[in-house]
């Protein structure tokens, strides 16, 4: 078996005590699925009884780790992890040892703490991420960013996290030497543009800005382009705008 598709509706999803063994298995797709057996690590088992597995997705409404269990992705083969939830009160660390992941699509809420951050490999990132002041920890998420060239933001607010940390950025700054910025919510408030602005000067080796603005008429439509045309630079950097009608 090369690919697995797992779903369901109750959100209750546990391996077996006994071994499993997945040795063909390349892609793994879990909708709605959530582990919750505490006794040992579900998610780890899972991915240790796939030696082959390149492709991994879990899509869950709520948390797909119940309390304690543990969120270790910890894979040598993995080339694409995608891992898109909805932002819960659930603050466990999470662990990605992933040193041959290449893509990433991460939506949730960042934890207390990221202990291990392997993605020395990776080269695009789409990010959608929530934080809780005091709580959310993103440090070690900016240092495994350092080798990424293609960065996608949901929202320029998303650049208050991990890429705005400023008890982060003093150590690490934004070093990551990322070619293509996407920014696919952006509403043109001053706060967002103050941001816009930010990274625009952080990172140094941008050539490419997508922006997908949301205006609510032409004249919106014409103040967020100029405001962004704006924004100074560098003179390699361009950026390209698409409008949205809310």
């Amino acid at each position: 078996m090369v690919e697995l598709k797992l779903a369901t509706g109750r959100f209750e999803a546990m391996l077996p005590d006994e071994d499993v063994s997945l040795p063909s298995l390349k892609t793994l797709f879990l909708e709605r699925i959530c582990f919750y057996n505490t006794d040992f690590c579900v998610l780890g088992k899972l991915l240790f009884a796939s030696p082959l597995l390149e492709e991994f997705t879990i899509r869950c409404v709520g948390s797909w780790q119940y309390g304690s269990c543990c969120r270790n992705v910890s894979s040598s083969t993995l080339k694409k992890l995608t891992i898109v939830s909805t932002p819960q009160l659930d603050f466990w660390d999470m662990l990605f040892d992933t040193p041959n992941l290449a893509y990433l699509e991460y939506t949730g809420l960042v934890p207390r703490e990221y202990p291990t951050v392997n993605l020395e490999s990776l080269v695009e990132a789409k990010l959608d991420l929530s934080f809780c002041l005091g709580i959310s920890n993103p440090t070690n998420l900016i240092k495994g960013l350092t080798n990424v060239e293609v960065l996608e933001l949901s929202s320029v607010k998303t650049s208050e996290g991990p890429l705005h940390a400023d008890e982060c950025e003093g150590e690490y700054g934004l070093s990551c030497p990322v070619k293509v910025l996407k920014i696919t919510e952006y509403g043109g408030k001053s706060g967002e543009l103050k941001r816009m602005k930010h990274l625009l000067e952080k990172l140094a080796c941008l050539e490419l800005v997508k922006v997908r603005a949301c205006a609510i008429n032409d004249k919106e439509k014409s103040r967020i382009t100029k405001d962004l045309l704006m924004v100074p630079r560098s003179f390699n950097c361009n950026i390209q705008l698409s409008k949205v009608f809310n």
